[in-house]
Formats: C-alpha cells, sequence, structure tokens
C-alpha cells in the first residue's frame, strides 16, 4: 500500500529533487473490465476464471487484483479478492442460483 501523501514532505532517497506531486484526477483511470467470466459448479464450490482486460498488454494500466462479487438476486457483495484470474467460492449451497461479477483494481476500481 502507498505511503500518505503529506504536502512538502520530503523523500528518504538522496535522489529526491523535492516533494512528490499528487496524480490529479484526471491521469488517474479505471481499469477496464474483465471479460469472459465463467463459473463451473464442483463440489468443492464454483469455480470462476476470466479473461485479464485487453489494455493490459497494450500499454494499459497494471492490474493488482480482481475483487469478486456475488447476488442471489439482490444486490451484489464483494466476497473475496484475487491476484489471478481465477477464484473458487467455496461459501455455496448446491440449491441456490448465484449471479458474479468481477472488476479490476489497479490505481482505483474498475467497473464490474
Amino acid at each position: 500500500m502507498p505511503a500518505p501523501y503529506s504536502p512538502g514532505a520530503a523523500s528518504d532517497s538522496p535522489a529526491s529533487a523535492g516533494p512528490v506531486e499528487p496524480l490529479k484526477t484526471d491521469q488517474i483511470r479505471q481499469p477496464e473490465a474483465p471479460s469472459g467470466l465463467t463459473a463451473v459448479y464442483m463440489q468443492s464450490g464454483v469455480v470462476l476464471v476470466w479473461n485479464p482486460p485487453r489494455s493490459l498488454g497494450a500499454g494499459g494500466h497494471l492490474i493488482k487484483a480482481y475483487r469478486i462479487y456475488r447476488s442471489e438476486g439482490g444486490d451484489f457483495k464483494l466476497i473475496g479478492e484475487s491476484v489471478t484470474p481465477a477464484f473458487t467460492d467455496r461459501d455455496v449451497v448446491p440449491s441456490v442460483k448465484y449471479h458474479y461479477r468481477v472488476s479490476s483494481v489497479g490505481e482505483t476500481e474498475g467497473l464490474p
């Protein structure tokens, strides 16, 4: 996790030229959403896999993690994070229908 920005704070680095300027909000872009989300029920839970955002390899933003959301027909709730494009939801009931969404997290969280 990055250190909090403090205006005028000096860096410990001897090569520092002065305080670090915070990014302007127009410089911070949300990463694209993952695509191709697939869910497969197994005895161990529901295995989710997806494709990383296309912009990742074409000068896109670094993806730090993915957030996984689940709904049983109402609001989506965060159920976990993964640093790879896969996740197993082990807290499932076989007779319940689940809906999933996955978002990319870089400097900010993108839309699922």
